[in-house]
């Protein structure tokens, strides 16, 4: 049984065997003689007890009181349940878009291909994570060629052709579309949007 008791404002536990305790019972009584058997130490004077570890250090203190009995205050402490068990350490498996950008943004195949191969130890892929566009790669891309200058606005439907394919779409539409090609007639403003399964069906 273990008693947490205070003196001089430090907190001890007091570790007890072979003890009767009686849990419903306010007071209990402690024997001074098996204190004193088990190698431990205890004073009193002017009415006070004190007791004392093997080296010497006064643990916990009590009063006098009727029946030349010494009141102490300890609080009980309940055992720690120690239960044997194992635990097994593993490295998380992390997703094509971490290893996307910890290669310095190569492409999904090439990472697949180290993986296939074994060319880099310790290379755990979750194989079931999504592949999302790279915006950084995206943005990388994308080149403009400037304009000369303006000659003269077309007038006649179909003589200047406005296009921009856009995707690919994380989420596929109703009919599985990803992709969409826009075109603008330059004279007449007509819009036209064609909905694209993949990327090569804009031709």
């Amino acid at each position: 049984m273990n008693l947490q008791s205070e003196c001089d404002g430090k907190t001890y536990i007091l570790e007890l065997h072979n003890v009767l305790h009686v849990p419903n019972n306010r007071n209990n009584l402690l024997s001074l003689g098996r204190w004193e058997t088990a190698g431990r130490s205890y004073t009193a004077c002017d009415g006070m007890l004190s007791l004392f570890t093997k080296e010497g250090k006064p643990i916990a203190r009590g009063a006098k009181v009727r029946n030349n009995l010494y009141k102490m205050t300890f609080k009980h402490v309940p055992e720690m349940v120690h239960s044997n068990c194992a635990f097994n350490a593993t490295s998380s498996s992390r997703t094509w878009e971490t290893w996307h950008r910890r290669f310095g943004h190569i492409g999904y195949s090439s990472i697949k291909k180290l993986l296939d191969s074994q060319l880099v130890d310790r290379l755990q892929i979750d194989t079931n994570s999504l592949k999302p566009d790279c915006v950084a790669c995206m943005e990388a891309k994308l080149s403009k060629t400037p304009y000369g200058p303006t000659l003269g606005c077309p007038t006649r439907p179909g003589e200047l052709m406005h296009m921009d394919l856009w995707g690919k779409y994380d989420i596929a539409s109703i009919h599985g579309n990803q992709y969409y090609l826009l075109m603008v007639d330059d004279a007449a403003r007509y819009i036209t949007v064609k909905f694209l399964k993949t990327k090569d069906q804009a031709t």
